[in-house]
């Protein structure tokens, strides 16, 4: 299982995404970027078979804000069904 560092700019919009194949490398990699990281900027760190799972798993990542705020929302779905 890979370690997958993904760095995503929310200002930008751009995402990088660093992969490890060694769990204490990936860790070491994620404390050092988390300590200096942009406050525009969300640090995570997630284990995955393989990129396309992640993408399946945590899509909201690699979606653009718009698309995000394109998504459904649930709690505007339940407000107009009442």
């Amino acid at each position: 299982m890979n370690g997958y560092l993904l760095i995503k700019n929310h200002a930008t919009g751009e995402l990088a995404i660093q992969v490890y194949t060694a769990r204490a490398e990936a860790i070491r990699a994620y404390n050092a970027r988390e300590l200096a990281k942009a406050s525009e900027e969300e640090v995570v760190l997630l284990f995955a078979e393989s990129e396309e799972q992640l993408r399946s798993t945590h899509s909201r990542f690699f979606l653009s804000a718009r698309e995000i705020a394109a998504l459904p929302h649930p709690r505007r779905k339940a407000r107009a069904a009442s």
